[in-house]
């Protein structure tokens, strides 16, 4: 990020080197500037606007700022409060970083790209979290009472309590994209859920879903 953030020449040259060679022959639509930024105990959120502009202006000079598309990937942890999904509203101490990002994104077109675990919110409040509705069990089902819609599985809540945080700051054209997922095998001795029936049971649920 800090080479990309302070000189446009890295940019030029990074995209000249790990991109151009392989495009189009490798289906390359999206590139992600920093990783879950926020959630690093270094201060790397003020690089990602400078290297995300460096970026762009790195694929404009070879004409492919409008076939690649550029973001930058969150955990949910950007969020103060996913419940219910229509209460969604972003952490207010990350808003110096998000609102240049959203900014950027919406007029750029590009999404906003979240990992999503289900599995951390079940963890971390089993009481209020069924395993089943973790799982994509249907028979397990959970009302937004502001909205009356009916969730029968946590992805699409917590996809939706995004959604609503950027409807509140009135990002309403900026889409939403899943870029990681997944369900633990093997955790702690507390962590009972994370077996590898459980990581089955998620990723073939997963699947059959989005399908």
């Amino acid at each position: 990020l800090l080479a990309f953030s302070q000189f446009q020449s890295n940019a030029d040259t990074w995209l000249k080197n790990s991109i151009l060679p392989y495009y189009p022959g490798t289906k390359i639509t999206y590139i992600t500037v920093g990783a879950e930024v926020t959630e690093s105990s270094s201060n790397f959120s003020v690089q990602v606007m400078p290297a995300m502009r460096n970026v762009l202006t790195a694929l404009k000079k070879v004409g492919l700022s409008k076939k690649i598309k550029l973001s930058s990937t969150h955990s949910l942890g950007v969020l103060s409060r996913s419940f219910p999904p229509s209460a969604g509203a972003f952490n207010s101490s990350h808003a110096s970083f998000l609102k240049p990002l959203l900014e950027f994104l919406a007029e750029n077109q590009s999404p906003f790209m979240v990992d999503i675990y289900p599995y951390y919110a079940y963890r971390d409040s089993p009481s209020n979290v069924t395993l089943d509705y973790a799982l994509f069990d249907a028979s397990s089902e959970v009302i937004d009472p502001n909205t009356g819609l009916i969730y029968t599985n946590m992805l699409d809540a917590q996809i939706d309590a995004i959604y609503y945080a950027l409807m509140a700051l009135n990002f309403k054209t900026i889409k939403v994209m899943v870029t990681e997922t997944g369900w633990p095998s093997k955790g702690s001795p507390k962590e009972t859920a994370a077996t590898p029936d459980n990581a089955q049971t998620y990723n073939t649920n997963l699947i059959r879903h989005v399908i």
